[in-house]
């Protein structure tokens, strides 16, 4: 009888540690929507996150060279959650919808934030 018992549990101790592994795997995929193309097309921003937090934050790259992504910095203490970038059309400040920051105690919405972009020489 006992290695009955164990012969039925074994495989659902296996399935186990395979859906807890799968669960962590998953949780690492990152996950990009909301696409935006500056003007000029020298820069990309997007947003960002991963499959196992709901926040997601808003990257800028370069469309030239092998440049580095870099998140727009927004000052918050909360978790937030960026949405639909636009670029202004001179493609020198990119505006943001969060879910992060508050201007006053009572609001719980999201706020239109403008990021200026820094450019740097391509010489």
């Amino acid at each position: 009888m006992k290695h009955l018992l164990v012969a039925c549990l074994f495989p659902m101790t296996l399935t186990a540690q395979t859906m807890q592994h799968l669960t962590e795997q998953l949780g690492k995929t990152v996950l990009y929507s909301d696409v935006a193309l500056s003007p000029d097309g020298a820069y990309v921003a997007w947003v960002q996150s991963t499959t196992a937090a709901t926040s997601t934050q808003t990257y800028i790259s370069g469309t030239l060279g092998n440049t580095r992504a870099v998140m727009v910095k927004i000052p918050t203490t909360v978790e937030r959650t960026d949405f639909d970038p636009a670029w202004s059309p001179d493609s020198k400040t990119l505006a943001v919808f969060s879910s992060g920051v508050r201007t006053s105690s009572a609001n719980s919405g999201s706020s239109m934030l403008m990021a200026p972009i820094r450019r740097k020489s391509h010489t």
